[in-house]
């Protein structure tokens, strides 16, 4: 291998480290993204303005690297909560950094551990925990899910996937 070529790998191969280890810093809690995150501008307005006695709770669960269900629809402007059941022993995540940048998030429960940020790109669920997003649709869209801890999207493939849309 040439001084140039063996240069360029050297360089890509720190940049991907550095990446992973900047993603894994946020492990458990996982709401770090490497990629600047910006998040509906009056999220505490819309979740204070929403009726919360009309919300819908949609069960999301993650088993042998498959979410059910795959694809989930929701309605623009209305309360909801993703309730994610992880039924295996080992820790998974729901990442999906571009719909969390386009719905208004209340609050976030990570298997019993709230977390106040409301900007987030992914959640953790520990082995055999429940986790829950309370959140307000604001944007419609078509958005993915992965179970990732590091938000590059090329790094999905083979992980569980789905798809949100917001109508």
């Amino acid at each position: 291998m040439s001084a140039g070529r063996a240069a360029n790998f050297a360089r890509a191969a720190a940049f991907f480290l550095t990446a992973g280890v900047l993603q894994a810093c946020s492990y458990p809690g996982s709401n770090f993204s490497l990629f600047a995150t910006t998040c509906v501008a009056d999220a505490r307005e819309r979740v204070e303005a929403a009726d919360w006695s009309k919300v819908e709770v949609i069960p999301l669960r993650i088993r042998q690297n498959e979410f059910n269900p795959m694809i989930i629809d929701l309605k623009q402007d209305r309360p909801y909560v993703i309730r994610i059941t992880n039924a295996d022993d080992k820790h998974h995540f729901f990442g999906a950094s571009d719909f969390f940048r386009s719905v208004a998030v209340a609050k976030v429960d990570e298997g019993g551990d709230r977390d106040d940020r409301t900007c987030i790109s992914r959640v953790s669920v520990g082995g055999g925990q429940t986790a829950e997003v309370v959140f307000v649709t604001v944007r419609d869209g078509r958005f993915e899910f992965a179970d990732n801890l590091i938000d590059l999207p090329w790094l999905d493939f083979g992980n569980p996937m789905g798809i949100i849309y917001v109508q």
